[in-house]
């Protein structure tokens, strides 16, 4: 499993600007996970990680975060992680994805729903 996480710019409902964190997840069909116990192991006993939801990866998440670094722009599963020939993830491909996307999606005040 590989993952990314950026800050997208939104306009909330209430008409100020602020950006959420939304994770960016790529999924490899060979790795399995057990998430019964409220821990993401990867191994070869349980099920698939093609089976990992969005919510999954959010409860995950905020049951080791702080509540502001809650996943709430959204988690989206990609194929690959955009890098560098470094090996740096490239941030601003990522955010040139999110800014694609329908906007109203994430006009919602995140703290209000």
């Amino acid at each position: 499993m590989d993952a990314a996480v950026i800050s997208i710019h939104v306009t909330l409902s209430n008409g100020t600007d602020g950006e959420l964190p939304r994770a960016y997840v790529v999924l490899k069909d060979s790795e399995t996970f057990n998430y019964d116990d409220g821990e993401l192991k990867v191994n070869n006993d349980y099920g698939n990680l093609a089976n990992l939801t969005e919510n999954d990866v959010k409860l995950f998440m905020s049951a080791r975060l702080s509540q502001y670094k809650d996943l709430t722009g959204g988690v989206r599963f990609i194929e690959q992680i955009p890098r560098s020939a470094t090996g740096k993830t490239l941030k601003n491909v990522l955010r040139g994805m999110a800014s694609e996307e329908v906007p109203e999606a994430l006009a919602q005040d995140p703290k209000t729903t």
